[in-house]
């Protein structure tokens, strides 16, 4: 049985973040969504509760398991933040146990030139099944921070950012 896992803060979700759901719901018998930063202040950087982002979450795995036909069991689970790497990797083992006949993929994409990727090399033990970085017509590198300025300035958001999420997203204004 495969289960797949996707680590993300999700401080606004994108298509790129909606292709790794995509790859992941297609391929799992199981998905683990692990919501990460949950214990950090409400900021720029993390202007949504963990519940808002599992509500987007939620809506846009439900579309795609409607698109692809693939009705599997999905948690999305809250993960907190530690200023240690071990204790981090310890909790992730912890939140996403999996039983002996499973075998666990991890879920993401490695940007290149970017460290904030670097945590999906903490987990030798997992299999890797990463999507390539993607690219949009007339946006360079899709980026939650420039998202996230865009949406709090009432800037329109690009389509990089899906129709399901917009629509949460004006339930929030």
């Amino acid at each position: 049985m495969k289960k797949y896992v996707y680590i993300g803060r999700f401080q606004l979700p994108h298509i790129g973040h909606e292709r790794i759901i995509e790859h992941a719901i297609k391929n799992a018998d199981k998905f683990t969504l692990l919501v990460g930063s949950v214990n950090a202040p409400i900021d720029k950087k993390n202007p949504f509760t963990f519940e808002e982002r599992k509500e987007m979450l939620t809506r846009i795995c439900e579309r795609i398991k409607v698109e692809t036909g693939k009705d599997i069991p999905i948690e999305i689970i809250p993960l907190k933040d530690f200023n240690d790497n071990d204790q981090w990797v310890q909790e992730v083992k912890r939140l996403t146990l999996s039983k002996p006949d499973e075998e666990v993929f991890l879920a993401g994409c490695k940007k290149d030139g970017d460290g904030s990727t670097f945590y999906l090399d903490l987990f030798p033990e997992w299999t890797q099944d990463f999507i390539e970085e993607i690219s949009y017509p007339g946006i360079e590198v899709i980026s939650s921070t420039k998202l996230r300025k865009m949406f709090f300035d009432g800037e329109i958001l690009p389509d990089v950012i899906s129709k399901t999420t917009k629509e949460y997203l004006n339930i929030l204004l």
